[in-house]
């Protein structure tokens, strides 16, 4: 009778540890879904505002993705749960790309509207009298 109960409270105790370390993960991919969103924000914000501080708190979080799908993925003793955070991983590195390229070209149009208002300027100056 002892060996049944200790058998019972055995799996009992393992049905437990594995249902917590699914919620865990659950909790990581909505803490991932909630990330992103932050980072479409700030990416909003920072084509509305063009101010660095939105750029820089974007790749911040993008690191913590990053690190998170790491984690998660590290968590996973399934091959389909790691490709699927990999799938994950690859969209953020993509979005993260892609919202890079987007700063670069708003960086080189500041620096040509600079130029084109500067030549302005100097033909406003050189005009006849």
């Amino acid at each position: 009778m002892v060996v049944i109960a200790a058998v019972l409270g055995y799996m009992g105790w393992s049905s437990i540890g594995k249902v917590a370390a699914r919620v865990e993960n659950v909790d990581d991919a909505d803490r991932l879904l909630k990330w992103a969103e932050v980072c479409r924000i700030r990416e909003k914000n920072f084509m509305l505002r063009g101010d660095k501080k939105y750029q820089q708190d974007n790749d911040a979080t993008m690191k913590d993705i990053f690190t998170l799908c790491d984690e998660l993925s590290a968590s996973f003793d399934q091959q389909n749960n790691k490709d699927e955070v990999a799938a994950v991983k690859k969209a953020a590195q993509d979005y993260k790309q892609g919202f890079d390229a987007w700063v670069d070209l708003y960086d080189r149009g500041k620096v040509q509207e600079e130029a084109m208002v500067a030549a302005a300027r100097l033909v406003r100056r050189a005009e006849p009298s």
